[in-house]
C-alpha cells in the first residue's frame, strides 16, 4: 500500500452515484448555488499547503459544494458544508468514508486514506493520488484480462465485510500495471461477509444493504457498449417484444371521428406515417410521442405535454435558433416556434418521419426547414449543420444510436447551449460533455424513462 504515494490523478469523485441523488433538494446545480471562489481559496489556505501546488482534479456539477484537488502525491476531497446539497443521499460523509477506509487492512486496489480534517467551512478527506485511466476507456483485450482482477478485488472487499455500493465504470481505474482500483467510497457500507459478497459480486440486495451498482451491472454495460449498433437495436426490440412493453403501454391509433377538424386530420396522418417509419421502435408500429388534441389521443411511447412543460420552464425560446437533432415528428421545433423561436432546423435520418414532421408543422401553422442526415455517414454533415448558426442545440436520446459517439459529441462541442438526454447515468454524460468544453450543467428533470435531461452551457 505504500506504493500509493506515487499514485492517482483521479477524476472519480465527479458525482458518486449522482443519478440516484434525486430531487428532494436542488441537487447543487441551480443558478446562483455556486460557491464564491474565495471560499475555496480560504479552505486551501487553511490546509497549509502552497496554493500554487493545488490543481482541481474534479468538480461535481450536481453538487457545486464538492471538489477534488490534487497536490503532490495527495488528493484532497473537499465538501463545503454550507453549499453541498447531496449529502443526504450518500451513505458516508467524508469522516465516515475516512474511518471506513482506515478500518480494514491496506489493500491493492483501494485508495489509501491519509487524513481527515474538519475546517471552518469544509470537511476534507486526504488520500493518495492514483495515476490511472478509466476502465471504460481501455481496449477490449486489456479489459478481458482485467475483469477477473476486478472480481478478485471485490471478493477481497467482501471478505472485509465492505459493500462498495457503486461499482460502475467511472469508479474503476486501471494503473500502468493493469491493476484495477475502486474509488469513491461515499456509497459504501458495512455488512456481513456473505451479504457483501452477494452485493459486490452478484448485485443482489439483502436485508439492510443498499446498492446502486454491482459487478453484473458493470459487466452488462461494458458488454452492451461493445456490441455493434444494429445488434443493440435488435436486442432492444427483442426485449420490448418479450416484456410486452409496447403492447401494454401504447394503444393503437383509433379511426378519426366523423367531425374531425382539418387540424386533427393532418396530425392523424402524421401519426400514421410515424407509426410506419423506422424512426422509433422499428417493426413495433408505435410513435415516439403521445399527444392529446381536441379530446382525441394520438398514441405514442412518450407523453409530450409533460416534456414540453419541462423544456419551457428551463429555456427561454424567444429569439432562439434551434437545431433539433433526431427531430422525429418535430413537436419540439413546432412548440419552440410557437414559443417565439426565430428559426428551427429539424434533422433526422428517416425520410418518412420527416414527411410526418412537415404535416405536424402544417397542422400547427408553423414552417421551418428539415433535412435528412445520417450521423453515422462519412460525409461532412457537421459543417452543413453548423452553418445554420444555432443558439440552442437539442440532442434527446440520440447519442445511444450513433456509432461514432466521440465524433458526435465533438460536434455538440461546437455550440454554446445544449439540451441533452442520454442513456447512461448522468455522471458519465456530464463527463462526455465536459471533454468538449461544456462547463455549466443543470439537470432540468427526468424523462419518462427516468433518464436525466441536462441543460449544458459554456460560460
Amino acid at each position: 500500500m505504500e506504493g500509493l504515494q506515487s499514485v492517482i490523478a483521479w477524476s472519480f469523485f465527479i458525482t458518486g452515484s449522482d443519478q440516484e441523488l434525486g430531487s428532494s433538494r436542488a441537487s447543487g446545480i441551480r443558478k446562483g448555488s455556486k460557491p464564491p471562489p474565495h471560499v475555496w481559496t480560504r479552505v486551501l489556505e487553511e490546509l497549509g499547503v502552497d496554493l500554487a501546488a493545488f490543481k482541481v482534479l474534479s468538480e461535481s456539477r450536481l453538487d457545486l459544494g464538492r471538489r477534488v484537488y490534487g497536490a503532490g502525491s495527495y488528493a484532497y476531497k473537499v465538501t463545503l458544508r454550507e453549499y453541498e446539497s447531496t449529502d443526504d443521499r450518500r451513505k458516508c460523509d467524508l469522516k465516515q468514508e475516512y474511518e471506513l477506509l482506515r478500518s480494514f487492512p491496506p489493500m491493492l486496489g483501494v485508495p489509501k486514506a491519509v487524513d481527515y480534517c474538519r475546517l471552518q467551512d469544509a470537511d476534507v478527506l486526504i488520500m493518495g493520488r492514483i495515476e490511472g485511466r478509466a476502465w471504460e476507456d481501455v481496449p477490449l483485450s486489456s479489459a478481458l484480462v482485467t475483469f477477473p482482477r476486478v472480481l478478485l478485488l471485490l471478493h477481497r472487499l467482501s471478505q472485509q465485510g465492505i459493500v462498495h455500493g457503486d461499482v460502475k465504470a467511472e469508479n474503476l481505474l486501471l494503473d500502468q500495471k493493469g491493476n484495477p482500483w475502486l474509488v469513491d467510497f461515499d456509497q459504501a457500507q458495512r455488512s456481513s461477509v456473505w451479504r457483501s459478497w452477494l452485493a459486490n459480486l452478484l448485485g443482489i440486495r439483502s436485508r439492510g444493504v443498499v446498492i446502486h451498482y454491482g459487478a453484473p451491472a458493470l459487466m452488462k454495460r461494458w458488454v452492451i457498449d461493445l456490441l455493434p449498433l444494429p445488434v443493440r437495436r435488435v436486442l432492444a426490440s427483442l426485449k420490448r417484444t418479450l416484456t410486452g412493453h409496447a403492447a401494454s403501454v401504447v394503444s393503437p391509433l383509433q379511426p378519426l371521428p366523423t367531425d374531425a377538424s382539418d387540424h386533427l386530420k393532418l396530425l392523424h396522418l402524421a401519426w400514421h406515417l410515424g407509426m410506419n417509419s423506422d424512426a422509433n421502435a422499428p417493426g413495433q408500429h408505435v410513435c415516439y410521442y403521445e399527444l392529446d388534441i381536441q379530446g382525441f389521443r394520438l398514441p405514442g411511447e412518450r407523453p409530450w405535454e409533460p416534456r414540453w412543460r419541462m423544456y419551457r420552464k428551463a429555456i427561454n425560446w424567444k429569439g432562439a435558433r434551434v437545431l433539433e437533432l433526431g427531430c422525429n415528428l418535430g413537436l419540439l421545433g413546432v412548440f419552440a416556434m410557437s414559443g417565439g423561436a426565430e428559426d428551427v432546423l429539424g434533422v433526422d435520418a428517416d425520410s418518412v418521419i420527416l414527411d410526418a414532421n412537415r404535416l405536424v408543422q402544417q397542422a400547427f401553422q408553423v414552417t421551418y426547414r428539415t433535412t435528412r442526415c445520417d450521423f453515422n455517414a462519412a460525409t461532412n454533415w457537421e459543417d452543413e449543420l453548423t452553418a445554420f448558426r444555432p443558439s440552442i442545440v437539442t440532442a434527446l436520446s440520440v447519442l445511444n444510436w450513433v456509432s461514432d459517439k466521440d465524433r458526435f459529441v465533438r460536434f455538440l462541442g461546437r455550440f454554446n447551449t445544449l439540451l441533452f438526454e442520454g442513456h447512461d447515468d448522468i455522471s458519465a454524460e456530464i463527463t462526455r460533455l465536459q471533454a468538449v468544453g461544456f462547463n455549466r450543467f443543470e439537470r432540468i428533470g427526468r424523462s419518462e424513462r427516468d433518464r436525466s435531461v441536462i441543460l449544458a452551457a459554456k460560460r
